[in-house]
């Protein structure tokens, strides 16, 4: 079975953090979902159709800025390709998350909703656990802290509520 990684976006300031579309003959998996990453996938001549499950390694908007717009856009491609009043049974998308993923994803429910289009949530809990599984691809969570020295650092960081309007435009 033939199989190979493409990084889609490299983290530039202009766009998200970096996605990984992971390439089978039959599927397309896809890691974080960056803002800008429809464009990238179009500059790249890369086709989203074929993307089973998204992989999200944390909920922020360097991860999952994009997909939202991602979503949508799947969803009403396919409803192009269907036209109207063709039976079919209703494509599902896998979104595989950390906690709180459901939450984020009912948060955007009514800009996502699609009658043409299912989402699958499925929230990694506990480091060992069986994520996803298939045909091609078995995932398990593991979950890391923060080391003592981000840690510190973190805490040392000015926040913006604590700065003068000067500070911060500096």
């Amino acid at each position: 079975m033939k199989s190979y990684w493409q990084c889609v976006g490299g983290g530039c300031p202009d766009a998200g953090g970096p996605s990984w579309l992971l390439f089978f003959e039959d599927q397309r998996y896809l890691f974080n979902c960056g803002e800008g990453l429809q464009r990238a996938c179009g500059e790249h001549h890369l086709k989203w159709s074929r993307i089973s499950t998204i992989f999200l390694t944390k909920l922020d908007w360097e991860c999952m800025g994009g997909l939202p717009g991602l979503i949508c856009t799947m969803a009403d491609a396919l409803n192009e390709q269907l036209g109207e009043g063709d039976e079919m049974p209703v494509p599902k998308l896998r979104i595989v998350g950390p906690p709180n993923t459901a939450h984020v994803l009912a948060a955007m429910r009514p800009f996502l909703h699609r009658s043409n289009f299912a989402l699958e949530v499925i929230e990694c809990t506990q480091n060992g656990q069986l994520c996803h599984y298939d045909h091609n691809l078995t995932v398990t969570a593991h979950f890391q802290k923060a080391d003592d020295q981000e840690a510190e650092v973190a805490a040392k960081r000015p926040r913006l509520s604590s700065l003068s309007p000067a500070q911060v435009l500096t």
